[in-house]
């Protein structure tokens, strides 16, 4: 089973690496920068790993199709699942922030059962759009 996300404001999502360098003092400077928790003394090796498990998002020129390839025999409520929950697929794959991600321009999939889900869920079309000529 498979599902297409039509947008025209596509996203690519990173994690990044820090400086190994980098003091305690200073991956809390960043910690609070982001808004990740740190709590009131936090471990450097804490900090760290909680900075590089932090998802970005930075924008791509032009439109784009997300395309998700489901394992054989996946429950249909589980593939919508994938698709919609908050830093699911369509959040970490649509602009905004996680959460704000707000919907694809349309929706396709074998499944003509996930595809309606989908649509509805998103309010957005079902089917993929015509392309047209000339």
């Amino acid at each position: 089973m498979y599902v297409l996300l039509g947008t025209d404001r596509p996203v690519e999502s990173y994690r990044t690496d820090l400086d190994p360098g980098l003091s305690a003092k200073q991956l809390k400077a960043l910690a609070v920068e982001d808004g990740v928790e740190v709590g009131d003394d936090p471990d450097a090796d804490l900090l760290r790993a909680r900075l590089e498990s932090v998802t970005r998002k930075r924008d791509l020129p032009g439109s784009s199709t997300v395309t998700v390839n489901f394992p054989d025999g996946m429950p249909l409520m589980e593939c919508a699942n994938t698709v919609t929950l908050p830093q699911g697929v369509w959040d970490s794959h649509s602009p905004g922030g996680f959460a704000e991600s707000g919907k694809p321009s349309w929706v396709k999939s074998d499944s003509p059962a996930l595809e309606q889900l989908l649509a509805a869920h998103f309010d957005c079309p079902a089917g993929a759009p015509t392309k047209k000529e000339g």
